[in-house]
């Protein structure tokens, strides 16, 4: 690009010689009488040929001095000024190699010599730092452990469910479609109001003598693990809520432990009060539940009908589920049918659970059998009545017919538990002195109300990716293996990382398995494209995508739209593109150059983990320089990338 540019200034430069040449001569003519001008015109066309020579030896010789003037002096120039903002901005051990002239050569050398003592200053001043720095790590360190070793899951979000902290145990809520990761959102595992309202019941808790400000609630995960979420609010130093911590604790165990209860002395219910207190649950994930278990365990099919807005009881979930699977043996008991429908209505301050039937005789079996050992799926005695699971979770059962509709309806009644304003949250304080060497920046950002396109480049969630294919057609050559990492407020989680190879449906070319080593025997019992990019578009959500010469892994993305039914609408930088707008005056910017350039050791060349970690790296590098060229926002890197040549290449 810049070649171009300095050929047309030779050029432009040659043309305008010309041009003050000639009008020169006019002038010259002009002042000429007839009878002289006539000698001339004489002498022109007896020696033309020699001036002709000359003309074009004297416009060579211009645009030789000029193109040498370009090449001793303008080029390395462009080079030392974007080498200068390279060893400012992001790679201090940089150091400027330029062919020119010498006071070119003296220049650069000068700033190497200012670089190699601004380098040493630097050091003296970051060994200071890291002194200062390594009890803080320390003090680090040891969270990390504890974190590490900690039993149970925690994790700690901002106030918009950001995950600004989480360790290793956390992830047994992770599901297949939402990640646990620095900067996710823990609403798209976890019910936003249901936390809300464990929050607003801190809130209240706290206030009291001699209780804990936290509350609990329960959940079952995509692989049916029942986890007890315990919640406390975070606030700042102003008493304001900016977030709340999670405590995880996986309570499948207990159901061994339940089993085992049922033929104890206390029985069941002596089991429940003393371990298994009542939990607050929504009617929506409460009857997914009973629906689940009804089908698997009876072969009975629930239809449910909901209000349009979700309630909160609190139950213990095991007995009330056993005690709904038992009012649907009795049910198929009387009627044989494997199929019955339950409407969920609130009445005032209480939630019905309606069971529709076609007579009084069907509800009345099941009101005969209240004082009754409740019967399991296989039969089981267990040694407690319906009666007590209703009296425990505080329901109340009873029949109601209706001579208009010709239906009777068994009800069973539930307290319903109201749901506080989330505004009015007030939180715990963990502001004191042992908590200052903590800085969870995501606490304090709030981008709710802003448009995308106005965030700051740093503040931007990133996944940096890249793939293997079996060539290089994005039309008919296949993808093989994706990966990729993020980058959250401006750092790099190389941890949380995205890496499936993909078996391709083809053959892969000996050139192709040259290049990035992948064979057909490592890949024929691989997922397909289809598996993997569902995958992937869960694990790049709300993220702004990013690779090196993006436009040809995007292409691969596209075609597969119609065959996977996964559309890619994340924005898209190009670190290509990024690199080509910061460092103009260098001719190549593929990812080997520009990783040499900004001190990126590439670790792994043409693998996709490797390249992707390489790209991530080399953009956290280009942000400082394109923040010295006005470029921000992510607004400002797309409009400068459309001023580039390589935005114009096409797949």
């Amino acid at each position: 690009m810049k070649k171009n540019k300095f050929l047309y200034f030779t050029l432009l430069s040659i043309a305008v010689t010309v041009v003050f040449f000639l009008l020169i001569s006019l002038l010259f003519w002009n002042k000429l009488d007839l009878n002289d001008q006539r000698f001339l015109l004489k002498i022109i066309k007896e020696n033309g040929g020699y001036l002709f020579i000359c003309f074009l030896f004297f416009c060579g010789g211009i645009g030789f001095v000029a193109d040498a003037l370009l090449n001793i002096f303008f080029i390395p120039l462009n080079k030392i000024m974007d080498e200068t903002a390279l060893i400012i901005s992001s790679n201090p051990s940089h150091r400027i190699k330029t062919e020119g002239g010498k006071s070119v050569f003296n220049l650069a050398r000068l700033i190497n010599e200012m670089a190699d003592e601004y380098d040493k200053l630097k050091t003296d001043v970051s060994l200071e730092i890291e002194e200062a720095k390594a009890a803080v790590e320390n003090e680090k360190n040891i969270l990390a452990s504890f974190m590490e070793q900690l039993p149970y899951g925690a994790l700690a979000c901002n106030a918009e469910g950001k995950i600004i902290l989480f360790n290793k145990e956390a992830k047994i809520i992770e599901s297949k479609s939402h990640f646990i990761g620095i900067g996710r959102s823990i609403f798209g595992i976890i019910d936003k109001e249901l936390t809300d309202h464990a929050l607003y019941e801190a809130n209240i808790w706290q206030n009291k003598d001699n209780i804990e400000a936290s509350s609990s609630f329960f959940m079952v995960t995509d692989s049916q693990k029942l986890i007890k979420v315990q919640a406390s609010p975070i606030t700042g130093n102003n008493k304001e809520y900016i977030g709340f911590i999670l405590f995880l604790y996986d309570m499948t165990a207990e159901i061994a432990l339940v089993k085992k209860a049922i033929e104890s002395e206390d029985g069941y219910l002596g089991y429940m009060k003393k371990r298994m207190p009542l939990i607050t649950v929504s009617d929506r994930d409460i009857m997914a539940t009973f629906r689940k278990r009804a089908k698997e365990q009876l072969d009975v099919e629930i239809t449910t009908e909901f209000s349009e807005k979700s309630n909160w009881i609190k139950v213990e979930s095991y007995s009330f589920i056993l005690a709904l699977l038992f009012i649907v043996i009795k049910f198929r008991e009387k009627t044989g049918l494997d199929f019955f429908h339950c409407k969920i209505a609130r009445e005032k301050n209480m939630l019905a659970v309606l069971f529709i039937l076609s007579d009084d005789e069907t509800a009345k079996t099941v009101i005969s059998s209240l004082n009754q050992p409740v019967l399991t799926a296989d039969n089981k005695k267990i040694l407690i009545t319906l009666s007590e699971i209703i009296d425990y979770n505080e329901g109340i059962l009873t029949i109601d017919s209706s001579c208009i509709l010709n239906r009777t309806y068994l009800k069973l009644f539930m307290p319903i538990v109201e749901i506080g304003d989330p505004e009015t949250i007030q939180s715990i304080d963990i502001t004191d002195e042992k908590q200052e060497f903590y800085n969870f920046d995501l606490l304090t950002k709030h981008f709710k109300h802003q448009r995308l396109n106005d965030y700051l480049l740093k503040d931007l969630a990133y996944t940096v990716f890249d793939t293997e294919t079996t060539g290089l057609n994005t039309q008919t050559d296949e993808i093989i293996s994706i990966a990729a990492v993020r980058i959250v407020d401006n750092k790099l989680l190389s941890k949380e990382k995205f890496e499936e190879l993909v078996n391709p449906g083809i053959r892969i070319p000996w050139e192709a398995e040259k290049i990035h080593g992948i064979n057909c025997s490592m890949v024929k019992d691989k997922p397909t494209i289809k598996k993997v990019l569902h995958s992937f578009y869960n694990f790049a959500e709300d993220t702004v995508l990013l690779a090196h010469n993006a436009g040809f892994d995007m292409k691969l993305l596209q075609v597969k739209e119609k065959d996977t039914k996964v559309k890619f609408d994340n924005p898209v930088l190009d670190t290509m593109i990024l690199a080509s707008a910061v460092y103009p005056a260098h001719q190549r910017h593929d990812l080997k150059s520009i990783a040499q350039l900004a001190g990126v050791e590439i670790k792994g060349r043409h693998t996709a983990s490797g390249d992707a970690l390489a790209a991530a790296e080399i953009f956290l590098k280009l942000i400082p320089m394109l923040e010295k060229k006005n470029i921000f926002t992510l607004k400002d890197a797309i409009e400068a990338s459309k001023k580039t040549l390589y935005s114009k290449l096409k797949y």
